[in-house]
């Protein structure tokens, strides 16, 4: 049995070190990451108080929860940080898209009510170019998102590295603490790694496992190793590929730097991993069904406006530029100077979609054209095959290709993601609106029947066409002949003062479309409809519309267009689905995407915050300092080194009085 003194020598540096525990304790209540700790100490045989071990008071549970639960809610806190600037944008009614698209359409109508009056088309021109710069404003605060998105991932790329870093250093002083020391953990550097970890928790999802040599090792969600045994580790870059301004994560490993493995955005997680997930299912859609928008909307007018005759008395001609694309190949293709690109396939501006586009190489001459989600996965049913050298022409689009291409490249086509900043308007002059109609009809006044001709439509005035440039027609004018038994013959000329003939029609069970029941004049680009009885010998003519400045059914199509489906919802549709949008349904679908992607990410940060609150106070009531309770231990301590500091002076008192009877 231990002595009195040794007992009380014992318990007051045992108090003492309590003491200094819970003092540490209190001095680091408001230290980031600190850990509460505990010494506690066992009685040794001869009564004494044995050797003392200080260590944190750790819920390993809660703390693996809290850094599950802060990678959660990081995500879904960037995600909501990046959609709302979008959202503030596209909610704005005065910046609307629409509001210009009807300001623009007012006017419209205003000129084509008084197609001769110049000042009215002025203001449909100066329409056109306020929508022009709409468009190029909203692109251009969109791809300044994109350009912010990289620069964060830059950041916090860096900032996850020197993360990774400081964890796989710590790692390496804790394994040569340990080993040098006896009793004790290196409890401080225990906190600065634990800290480390949840601030990357807050940049990735991480999973944590503990090594048999107590070092932390960090791995990815999806299973890539970030922190290994014996302080070796892999970095995180920020690359685009195939896209260079579109920058993803990737990781690198430092044992071969040109080793890197590509991230799936879905397993990334925390504010990396909720940035690029809002590119990718918000900012890049978004831009998409801007371009296509713009495009539908310039191929539209380029259309309708070459259908008719403006105030020069031409043929008209395009009322905005449209720019050409180019494909852009993976890094992993094989070196290839052949080249692809596409441009919107004149008048098929209906058939575009809001879709990148995966170009594969299938041999040296073949490729396949398949329509891709926001994620990058192929459109079931999309897939179209190609020839290089031969235009392919497909959703709206005229794939051109050079060879040489080299067999397995892919190329991704971006035909909508710029093409808002880039649409410009071709003409500035009033004049260039063809509000009239090229062609006027007549029946000759000499008829004795009922009929009568309609005032005809217009399909083409380009190639094949009986129209030429600027402003005429072939054959002027056609003379159209009812020659009984629902036939018509077409000459060009009067038949009655040597018109020649060019075709006859079969005997027609309707007197629709009459050009298009003969062969030679099927293509002329323009036709008509008899309506009423005619009789044997009746003419009707059809003449270019000279003079016509008064005329305003081509500015009639044009403002109809307002309500006209011109492109598509989707790459590929259900039969019979409704997959056209007008030009008002799409930016309008366009913001409620928008919105309700802004709205449930609020939904889910609201939600998460909630879950990692629940997380940290969980965690804090056992690793956490309470102060009161701190207090508390802190007068209890003191009065057992006090009492201790007693038993050592009775046994001095004891020893006095031994002393004292042995003289």
């Amino acid at each position: 049995m231990a002595s009195l003194l040794d007992i009380g020598i014992s318990g007051l540096r045992a108090s003492a070190r309590l003491l200094q525990t819970t003092s540490t304790n209190i001095s680091n209540l408001n230290t980031t990451g600190y850990v509460r700790q505990r010494t506690n100490y066992v009685t040794q045989f001869d009564g004494t108080v044995g050797r003392g071990t200080t260590s944190r008071v750790l819920d390993e549970f809660a703390q693996r929860q809290v850094v599950r639960d802060t990678s959660n809610f990081k995500f879904h806190e960037s995600y909501l940080q990046e959609a709302s600037r979008l959202d503030v944008l596209f909610s704005d009614a005065g910046s609307s898209l629409n509001t210009q698209l009807d300001n623009l359409f007012k006017e419209l109508q205003s000129a084509t009510n008084n197609p001769s009056v110049l000042a009215n088309r002025q203001l449909v021109i100066g329409q056109m170019e306020s929508l022009v710069n709409r468009f190029d404003a909203f692109s251009d605060l969109v791809l300044q998102q994109e350009e912010s998105v990289n620069g964060q991932l830059d950041i916090h790329a860096q900032e996850a590295n020197d993360l990774i870093q400081e964890i796989a250093e710590l790692n390496n002083k804790i394994a040569g603490q340990t080993a040098t020391q006896s009793g004790d953990m290196p409890n401080t550097t225990l906190d600065q790694r634990d800290e480390a970890i949840r601030k990357l928790s807050e940049l990735l999802d991480i999973q944590v496992l503990e090594s048999s040599k107590g070092e932390k090792l960090i791995f990815m969600a999806s299973g890539e190793a970030l922190v290994m045994e014996e302080n070796e580790f892999n970095l995180l870059v920020a690359n685009g590929d195939p896209d260079p301004r579109i920058k993803s994560i990737q990781l690198q490993y430092t044992k071969n730097n040109n080793v890197t493995t590509e991230l799936d955005i879905d397993d990334v997680g925390g504010k990396i991993g909720g940035i690029l997930s809002f590119r990718q299912t918000v900012l890049e859609p978004t831009q998409n069904k801007l371009g296509q928008l713009g495009l539908a909307l310039a191929d539209a007018f380029n259309t309708q406006n070459r259908l008719g005759m403006d105030l020069d008395g031409e043929i008209g001609g395009d009322l905005f530029t449209i720019p050409s694309f180019g494909a852009q190949g993976f890094q992993a293709n094989t070196a290839s100077a052949g080249t692809i690109t596409a441009t919107v396939q004149a008048g098929s501006g209906t058939n575009l979609t809001p879709n990148n586009f995966l170009i594969t190489m299938t041999s040296a001459t073949t490729f396949n054209m398949e329509a891709i989600d926001e994620k990058g996965n192929v459109i079931a049913g999309s897939t179209v095959a190609g020839t290089v050298g031969t235009p392919l022409n497909q959703y709206g689009l005229t794939i051109t290709t050079t060879a040489p291409l080299a067999n397995g490249n892919r190329y991704v086509l971006k035909p909508a993601f710029q093409a808002a900043a880039s649409m410009q308007l071709a003409t500035t002059r009033p004049e260039d609106l063809a509000l009239a109609s090229p062609i006027r009809t007549e029946k000759v006044s000499t008829n004795t029947g009922s009929a009568d001709i309609s005032p005809g439509t217009v399909t083409n005035t380009g190639a094949g066409s009986n129209f030429n440039a600027p402003g005429s027609l072939t054959v002027d004018p056609v003379y159209v002949r009812y020659d009984g038994g629902n036939q018509f013959s077409i000459f060009n000329g009067d038949p009655n003062a040597g018109g020649v003939l060019i075709g006859t029609t079969p005997a027609l069970t309707n007197f629709n479309n009459i050009l298009s029941n003969v062969p030679a004049t099927a293509n002329y680009g323009y036709d008509f409809n008899i309506s009423g009885t005619p009789d044997t010998n009746d003419l009707f003519t059809v003449r270019y519309n000279t003079g016509g400045f008064n005329d305003n059914r081509n500015g009639l199509e044009l403002v109809g267009m307002q309500e006209k489906d011109l492109m598509k919802r989707n790459a590929v549709a259900a039969t019979g689905a409704d997959n056209g949008l007008t030009m008002h349904e799409s930016y309008s679908s366009t913001v409620s995407f928008v919105g309700q992607k802004t709205a449930s990410a609020r939904t889910n940060e609201a939600a998460f915050g909630a879950i990692l609150s629940q997380a940290e106070a969980r965690y804090e009531s056992v690793s956490g300092v309470n102060q009161d309770e701190e207090a508390a231990d802190l007068i209890k301590f003191q009065q057992t080194y006090s009492a201790a500091a007693q038993v050592i002076s009775t046994a001095r008192t004891v020893f006095d009085t031994l002393l004292a009877a042995a003289r």
